[in-house]
C-alpha cells in the first residue's frame, strides 16, 4: 500500500522513493544479543513474502539461539 500511495502521489509531493522488497543481512559473532539479531531480522521479513533476511555468522549457537527467538515470536503472533 505505501508504495501505491507514493505512486500516485508522486510528481505532486515530494517523496524519499518508491520502495521495493526489502532485504538484511547480518553478520554477527558469538558475541551478538540472539534477540536482537532475532528482532532486526524479523523486521525486514515481515514487509513482503519475498524478503530475504540472513544471518551471517560462525557461530553455530548464535544460529540456534537465533532461530529459537524467531521460532518463539513467530508461534505468539497466530
Amino acid at each position: 500500500y505505501v508504495a501505491a500511495a507514493k505512486r500516485a502521489v508522486m510528481g505532486t509531493v515530494g517523496i524519499d522513493a518508491e520502495a521495493g522488497t526489502t532485504e538484511i543481512a547480518v553478520v554477527a559473532d558469538s558475541t551478538a544479543n540472539p534477540v536482537h539479531v532475532a528482532v532486526d531480522l524479523m523486521s525486514q521479513a515481515e514487509h513482503d513474502p519475498a524478503a530475504a533476511s540472513v544471518l551471517i555468522t560462525d557461530s553455530e549457537e548464535l544460529a540456534d539461539a537465533v532461530d529459537a527467538e524467531i521460532e518463539t515470536r513467530v508461534a505468539a503472533t497466530k
